[in-house]
């Protein structure tokens, strides 16, 4: 506690709240499905440097079905650069 007529002492910070998180907006706890879903987004995140070629075709027509044209064109883009970076084929002995 602070005493207000005493300029030496300091304001101290108190301890995280302990419970479920609360929501920015409202205030109020957050859903436990709502907690749950987020937490899985986080553990389950990897980007797209991580991502194999088939992980992104599949995030392609993913968004492409939602009509999120800016996640597909984003996920289009990381796969081209992939494809401008693989070596050409080798020509055969035919």
């Amino acid at each position: 506690m602070r005493d207000e007529k005493d300029p030496g002492t300091l304001e101290l910070p108190l301890a995280k709240k302990r419970g479920r998180p609360s929501t920015t907006a409202s205030g109020k706890p957050m859903p436990g499905a709502l907690r749950a879903k987020l937490y899985r987004m986080r553990k389950d995140y990897v980007t797209r440097d991580q991502m194999t070629v088939s992980a992104l075709t599949d995030r392609i027509r993913w968004a492409m079905t939602r009509g999120m044209k800016g996640v597909a064109e984003m996920y289009l883009e990381e796969l081209a650069n992939r494809i401008a970076a693989m070596p050409a084929d080798p020509p055969s002995d035919d």
